[in-house]
């Protein structure tokens, strides 16, 4: 029930920022870009952290002693 709400959440934002969605780490460095080049660049680089830790702490919930 949580990972469907969550794929449907991923979904509707995606559809919502379909610029940020389809944005690439090369379209991104683009000098034309402005600001929201750094904001999408920077979610490239952050976003895997917060995202392994999540996973991590989800596999972990399901361990028994």
């Amino acid at each position: 029930m949580v990972a469907r709400s969550m794929a449907i959440i991923a979904g509707t934002a995606a559809l919502l920022m379909p610029a940020i969605a389809a944005a690439c780490p090369v379209c991104a460095s683009r000098p034309t870009g402005g600001v929201g080049q750094w904001i999408v660049l920077g979610a490239f680089i952050l976003l895997p952290y917060p995202l392994v830790g999540a996973v991590i702490k989800y596999i972990r919930s399901g361990e028994t002693s």
